[in-house]
């Protein structure tokens, strides 16, 4: 694969039964990868580049409640307090594939997937909620709320 894993604070994912983890892929030219590796072995499995490629950051994974997709979040940083592109990607772990992707407007901090899996709620700045159908992304409302870090959706 001729890259390495590496994480950064809030980027890593863990598949509801605990065998495997999702992180970024890194190399030289950034976060260009998401891998998906043996939790025992360490060892990658495989792994899926973003729609945007090489240059976005990855700022944070959600998984689904039913296992069988990771919502990616990434931007493309053009300074330290701005972005210049945006976007949510589904990935379905059956394939490994990148199913539905949706460019945001604003740069996405935080999401949650609801227990059906039907909704993910998605945060960033400079404020508010977008709420995303979970197949093909699609926005089904948005809650205006202020600058809102994070976001977490109770399972009752």
């Amino acid at each position: 694969m001729g890259s390495s894993p590496s994480t950064r604070s809030g980027v890593l994912g863990v598949s509801s039964d605990g065998a495997k983890l999702y992180v970024p892929s890194f190399s030289p030219d950034g976060y260009e990868a998401i891998a998906e590796l043996d939790s025992t072995t360490f060892q990658i499995l495989r792994s899926v580049s973003p729609v945007y490629g090489s240059n976005m950051v990855f700022d944070t994974f959600t998984l689904a409640s039913s296992a069988n997709s990771i919502y990616v979040l990434e931007y493309t940083p053009s300074s330290l307090s701005s972005f210049t592109q945006a976007r949510i990607d589904r990935v379905d772990l059956g394939t490994f594939t990148v199913v539905a992707s949706r460019t945001v407007n604003f740069q996405p901090w935080d999401a949650a997937v609801t227990p059906d899996g039907q909704r993910v709620y998605l945060t960033g700045s400079p404020g508010g909620v977008q709420v995303l159908n979970s197949q093909d992304l699609s926005v089904a409302d948005v809650i205006l709320t202020g600058p809102m870090r994070s976001i977490a959706i109770s399972t009752k």
